[in-house]
């Protein structure tokens, strides 16, 4: 790895392990980072790495011509691509990494659709989420520390897999970074249809943006276009609406009535409660419920 107008590499590494199936290399190395702020770098080949104190500050950016991104944390997990505009910056150390390495070539699937990913959707290579390409990265670490005969065709096939993986990851980071085709209207008679038709006011993001076919990011960023607040205080709101109709009419328990706003415990939503209204559910009760006990359920 080297800086974009300059020959000398930015760290200095030690190689202790390494494997090699033909242009493939996993290493496990022990790199000296000096502190960096922005320095622009580029990689002549793919890197896959597994850092091993992934708390060691870091932070990263793609960015294209006439945009860039906001720094994203470095984290247990990072795909640098080969010739991709890329800018570091942190505090420098000792770190110690697992790395896959491989030149543009090797799997041309990889670099056909690297060549087209926008800088926001290559952003979430800076801390990939997928446990299936740890898991197989920690094999190779495995394989690393105790080579054997077998162990150069075993980096062949689990690096095919960790290729076919990393496109997967970036082919659902590509979706979820799609404009929204949902209008407002629809989204907003979807959301209040479905929040509706809940018996007990339990649902999630991720629950709510399957429905919609889109991604949690999208959902909660139009979601707060469309509503002025989040999900979570929105749900928050109309469980506190429902609890305040449900003490008015007397016939409830109050922890019947957490349990039908969709709280966890009667404890939660006592606290919540008091936050919203600024009373206790039970003082709620005392100063606004109808005290007719003999008035049938009814929810």
């Amino acid at each position: 790895m080297s800086s974009s107008n300059a020959v000398s590499p930015i760290f200095k590494r030690i190689v202790q392990s390494r494997l090699t199936a033909a242009d493939l290399h996993f290493d496990l190395t022990l790199d000296e980072w000096p502190a960096l702020e922005g320095r622009a770098i580029f990689n002549t080949s793919h890197s896959l790495a597994y850092r091993f104190a992934a708390h060691q500050h870091g932070e990263g950016c793609y960015y294209d011509e006439g945009q860039s991104q906001a720094f994203s944390r470095l984290g247990t997990v990072v795909f640098i691509p080969a010739h991709k505009r890329l800018r570091l910056r942190g505090e420098g150390g000792t770190l110690r990494h697992g790395r896959l390495e491989f030149p543009p070539g090797h799997f041309p699937e990889l670099d056909h659709m690297l060549a087209s990913a926008p800088a926001s959707v290559l952003q979430h290579c800076m801390n990939i989420q997928s446990r299936e390409i740890l898991q197989t990265l920690h094999r190779l670490i495995l394989e690393a520390q105790n080579p054997d005969w077998a162990s150069h065709r075993i980096l062949g096939n689990l690096g095919e897999i960790l290729c076919l993986d990393v496109m997967r990851y970036l082919t659902r980071a590509q979706s979820r970074d799609l404009p929204n085709p949902i209008s407002r209207d629809t989204f907003r008679d979807q959301v209040d249809r479905h929040l509706a038709s809940l018996h007990i006011l339990r649902t999630s993001v991720s629950e709510m943006a399957e429905l919609l076919g889109i991604g949690e990011r999208q959902f909660s960023r139009k979601f707060r276009e469309i509503y002025g607040v989040t999900f979570t205080c929105h749900i928050r709101n109309i469980r506190i609406s429902k609890a305040k109709s449900l003490i008015l009419k007397n016939s409830f328990s109050l922890k019947e009535i957490a349990y039908y706003c969709g709280y966890a415990d009667h404890s939660a939503f006592s606290n919540n409660f008091h936050q919203v209204t600024g009373l206790t559910p039970s003082r709620y009760r005392v100063l606004h419920g109808n005290h007719d006990l003999n008035r049938p359920a009814s929810l």
